[in-house]
C-alpha cells in the first residue's frame, strides 16, 4: 500500500539549497524547477534531498528531457527515496498554470508543487509571495496559508 504524506518535514540543508538554486533563476531570469526527494513513511514525507536537474529554461518556460528524469529518478530510487514535490520559479505571479499542472514531475497522491513569483525572488518559505498546490484525486489544488502551516514543516 502507497503511504499518501500528511505532513511534510524538510530540512533546512534542503531549505538553505532550494534557495541557493533559486538565486540562479532571479540571476538569469528565467524559469527554473528543483526537486525534492525523500521517503515517506506513515504519512510522513521526510524531504531530505534538494536536486537540480539538467533543463531547458526560457523566461516563460522550463522542461527537464526525458533522460535526466530516468538518471535521477533511478539515483534517487537507489537512495531509498522517491520525488514527492517540485518547487520552480514563474516570471511573475505564483499561481500552477495549465502546463505546469499537466507537465508536472511529481504526481503522486499527495504531492506537492510550490511556485516562487519574480524568478524566486522571494524565501521558500514566504506564505504570502509563494504559491503552494497539492495533487490529490487527479487535481492540483491551491493550499491555504493555514493548511501550508499544517502541512509543510521546515526545521
Amino acid at each position: 500500500m502507497i503511504s499518501i504524506p500528511v505532513a511534510y518535514h524538510v530540512s533546512r540543508k534542503v531549505v538553505s539549497e532550494t534557495n541557493g538554486f533559486l538565486r540562479l533563476s532571479l540571476r538569469a531570469q528565467t524559469e527554473l524547477a528543483i526537486l525534492w526527494s525523500g521517503v515517506v513513511k506513515d504519512g510522513l514525507a521526510d524531504v531530505m534531498s534538494a536536486w537540480l536537474p539538467r533543463q531547458y529554461a526560457s523566461p516563460g518556460f522550463f522542461a527537464i528531457p526525458g533522460d535526466e528524469l530516468f538518471a535521477l529518478n533511478k539515483t534517487i530510487y537507489e537512495l531509498g527515496e522517491q520525488i514527492v514535490a517540485q518547487v520552480h520559479t514563474h516570471p511573475t505571479l505564483a499561481f500552477h498554470s495549465e502546463t505546469d499542472s499537466e507537465f508536472a514531475v511529481t504526481a503522486m497522491e499527495g504531492g506537492l508543487s510550490i511556485v516562487i513569483p519574480d524568478f524566486g525572488d522571494a524565501p521558500l518559505e514566504s506564505l504570502s509571495k509563494c504559491a503552494y498546490f497539492r495533487f490529490m484525486s487527479g487535481r492540483w489544488n491551491r493550499l491555504s496559508h493555514p493548511e501550508v502551516k499544517r502541512l509543510v514543516r521546515y526545521y
